[in-house]
């Protein structure tokens, strides 16, 4: 599980390609999130693409969705040359953060979802594990696939790290104080 952190935002990045985005009574999801077998997530941020090809961008607050669809026309293919195509490998990104989730791909952002005003935060878990899925709503007409090429999680805009001199400070070794463990000594 990842920290999904309202303090600033949580990112979910995943290099995707899909094999047959079109079948019917097939549906993918990709993202944040809870899952078991055929039913809807209990709760998450995650991508969804619908029997048919529809793609949603999903927020999922134990077990309330709010779903926008992405209309994927403005959107390039990763490499620049041509159009999306589910089909080749896409950048897809979910930025989490306590106001709202952002929906990217390929450095094109093509949803944003605000957090209902009777939700505490976009998901009920301040945890989820991220989740690549396929699964039939029925006689699937072709084997859908998600292939993974990447996936990675990070937290952006926070200062975690400090510069060598301003942990050393913060850790006893400023010049005004002697290091623990050590004598003090005075020479007169």
């Amino acid at each position: 599980c990842f920290p999904l952190l309202g303090s600033y935002p949580t990112y979910c990045d995943l290099w995707i390609r899909e094999g047959n985005p079109t079948a019917t009574n097939a549906v993918s999801e990709f993202g944040f999130g809870y899952v078991s077998g055929v039913a809807a997530p209990t709760d998450g941020i995650f991508f969804r693409r619908l029997s048919g090809g529809q793609l949603q961008a999903v927020v999922n607050f134990a077990g309330a969705e709010t779903v926008a669809n992405i209309t994927p026309t403005n959107i390039p293919s990763r490499d620049g040359a041509g159009s999306y195509d589910p089909t080749e490998a896409n950048h897809y990104i979910i930025s989490n953060h306590n106001d709202d989730v952002e929906f990217w791909i390929n450095d094109v952002i093509v949803a944003r979802v605000s957090v209902p005003s009777t939700q505490g935060g976009p998901t009920s878990s301040s945890q989820q594990p991220v989740f690549a899925r396929v699964y039939n709503s029925g006689v699937a007409s072709a084997g859908r696939r998600v292939e993974l090429g990447f996936m990675q999680v990070a937290g952006g805009d926070v200062m975690a790290n400090k510069p060598w001199a301003h942990q050393m400070v913060g850790s006893g070794g400023g010049a005004l104080q002697n290091q623990q463990g050590v004598a003090s000594r005075s020479e007169e």
